[in-house]
């Protein structure tokens, strides 16, 4: 694989409370990239493969009526184009799969859960 794209889901709005915004979960999944894999090329038009990150959150714990504590689902995936082979060995379709998956489920305050998220987006690790 010589270039991706990266593609955040629309946050929720506990994630957004969070203070989490889509551009700064890509802007941490580049630098975990170019970090690890130098020569990778990040393209928006890169269609065949692309990083797909979704993070949703949900308060867990209030105090004074504020929201004090988070639970955040955090999933990260690698999709490439595969071509679907029957039986016979003829093509029956080319679609897009996850090759690569990894996910966590985050708890804490709103400090800690957001210090965890750009652990688990670590490509390095392996998947679950």
């Amino acid at each position: 694989m010589q270039r991706l794209d990266i593609l955040v889901e629309e946050l929720d709005q506990p994630g957004k409370d969070l203070g989490l915004t889509c551009e700064s979960i890509k802007n941490q999944a580049i630098v975990a990239l170019k970090r690890d894999i130098p020569k990778l090329k990040i393209e928006s038009s890169s269609l065949d493969s692309f990083i797909y990150i979704r993070i949703s959150s949900a308060p867990i714990g209030f105090k004074s009526g504020m929201r004090t504590e988070f639970a955040s689902d955090v999933e990260v995936s690698l999709q490439r184009r595969v071509r679907v082979v029957g039986d016979d060995s003829v093509e029956t379709a080319v679609t897009l799969a996850a090759v690569w998956n990894k996910g966590a489920i985050l708890t804490g305050d709103r400090d800690e859960v957001t210090s965890m998220i750009p652990s688990c987006s670590n490509t390095s690790a392996g998947g679950s």
